[in-house]
């Protein structure tokens, strides 16, 4: 049976995950605006386009990313993680 503390960090886990999605499309949604795309981003940084969306969805700590996304789109962007 799961405990009552499994299920606490659970939710905490989903909720991470669920802010971090809604991050995510909010950022799309402004590389959309300017007509921008993840894979851009990936070739002016030299790295992956996959490694560019793991870092938006806050599953990969990229600073590059970020830094790109501050500077580039005056977003500041703040890990849940």
């Amino acid at each position: 049976m799961t405990s009552y503390k499994n299920l606490k960090r659970n939710r905490k886990k989903n909720n991470i995950k669920q802010k971090n999605v809604i991050k995510c499309a909010f950022i799309q949604y402004q590389l959309k605006l300017r007509g921008l795309t993840q894979a851009q981003i990936a070739k002016e940084l030299n790295i992956s386009s996959q490694a560019v969306n793991r870092a938006l969805l806050g599953q990969s700590k990229i600073s590059r990313v970020d830094e790109w996304i501050e500077e580039n789109l005056g977003l500041e962007v703040v890990n849940a993680l």
